[in-house]
């Protein structure tokens, strides 16, 4: 004996109300708003933190012209799109404390300090 395969019947009481569908899009909507502050927020500090290694790159490349060198050149007045500024200090016998601050923007600066020898 085959069997019977039941089949409801249509009622017309199938699919979503729009109730239903309203609150899905309200949902859906907050996820999609918090995944884009996320991903703002990321890209901003991600933007950050390249310049910032690149300003510490500057400054690694200014100490070590003072290696190289011995002296300290002038400021630098933003031309390459940084701020170079310079400090010296007599430290021990032969060595002098050398300090680069290096500054992007308005408020955005990194420093970097290094002992190296005095030359003469």
């Amino acid at each position: 004996m085959a069997r019977m395969r039941l089949i409801r019947p249509f009622d017309g009481d199938e699919g979503f109300t729009l109730l239903e569908a309203l609150i899905a899009l309200a949902i859906l909507s907050g996820v999609i708003v918090t995944a884009l502050t996320v991903m703002n927020t990321h890209l901003a500090a991600s933007s950050r933190l390249s310049q910032r290694a690149a300003a510490m790159n500057v400054a690694a490349a200014k100490i070590e012209e003072v290696r190289l060198y011995g002296a300290v050149p002038p400021a630098d007045d933003g031309a390459s799109g940084y701020r170079v500024k310079y400090t010296e200090e007599k430290a021990e016998a032969d060595l002098k404390k050398v300090c680069v601050e290096v500054g992007w923007d308005i408020n955005e600066q990194v420093g970097l300090c290094a002992y190296v020898p005095q030359k003469g």
